[in-house]
């Protein structure tokens, strides 16, 4: 199926992009990609870094980590995207991290001066590589940085852009409590070549005395300048090798969006962690789907 819709928004983009300067593809990456079901800033199972640098620190200790990511969108929008990552502990406190990240449109029909699609499909996506280190400061401080580079491409138009990114994690806090703050792509110099996104987020455990027996809640929100946000209310629950995590998201921009629920189950066995994640779609797209598999080799 040729996706209409999309075919006139991206030939109404690209003008836009040329004149704006900006990397194609920067919306794709409202798509959480690892981060379905948990908040960005307090990290994942991958430990991929991609919400916070900081958050590889998880990885400390262990010799190699290694993960990999797809999240697959309605049919209505055909957007997929994949990710893989590898985390090396240089030492107990130090962590240096390598991932790559793809998100892509499929079967765009290419029109032309009316509406009918032509022969020939129009690409529109993005690739992005990260490079990213971590270290604990002290017991309850860890910082991160990430070098990333993004190429964009929208109907033949095509740019890279090279950003710097940042994060703190405290954690080990009352009640076992964390607070991530990142940024995302940002450009100190070339604030047009990209839209920065701030990831805060915070939890605490609720019940139980360790990791892998708790109940914890928390609240992040990401901002996206100069008018865009998103926020996400979510609890977790693991009780051995079983974890489940539930909550509701909702985008704003310029006004209030809908809540979307948001559902992820994951089971862990010896070295290996595998995770699946359901967020509901709007206005009756449908639902987003991702899948989520690491190893930690000690």
């Amino acid at each position: 199926m040729r996706h209409l819709t999309f075919a006139l928004a991206i030939a109404a983009l690209v003008p836009a992009v040329a004149g704006a300067q900006r990397v194609p593809g920067r919306d794709l990456l409202q798509f959480p990609l690892a981060a379905l079901d948990r908040p960005a800033a307090l990290g994942t199972d991958l430990a991929d870094g991609l919400g916070n640098p900081a958050t590889l620190v998880v990885v400390a200790g262990a010799r190699l980590r290694l993960g990999a990511a797809a999240l697959q969108t309605p049919e209505a929008q055909a957007v997929s995207a994949q990710l893989l990552t590898a985390s090396h502990s240089l030492s107990e406190r130090i962590v240096v991290g390598l991932s790559a990240a793809r998100w892509a449109v499929d079967d765009i029909g290419m029109t032309t001066t009316s509406p009918d699609v032509s022969e020939g499909d129009v690409s529109y996506g993005t690739a992005m590589v990260s490079v990213s280190a971590a270290r604990r400061n002290t017991r309850n401080v860890s910082v991160g940085l990430s070098l990333r580079t993004r190429t964009g491409s929208a109907a033949g138009a095509r740019r890279t852009a090279v950003a710097v990114d940042g994060g703190v994690l405290l954690d080990s806090l009352w009640r076992d409590a964390r607070v991530g703050v990142a940024s995302f792509l940002w450009r100190p110099a070339q604030t047009e070549d990209e839209r920065t996104t701030i990831h805060v987020a915070g939890d605490l455990r609720l019940w139980g005395a360790s990791a892998i027996r708790e109940a914890r809640a928390g609240l992040s929100v990401d901002f996206t300048e100069p008018d865009e946000r998103l926020e996400f209310l979510f609890a977790s629950g693991r009780s051995g090798p079983f974890a489940l995590r539930l909550g509701l998201a909702r985008t704003v921009r310029w006004e209030d969006g809908p809540w979307r629920p948001r559902l992820g189950v994951g089971f862990h066995y010896d070295k290996y962690v595998v995770g699946v994640a359901r967020e509901e779609g709007v206005d009756g797209i449908g639902p987003v789907y991702q899948f989520t598999i690491n190893a930690t080799y000690p």
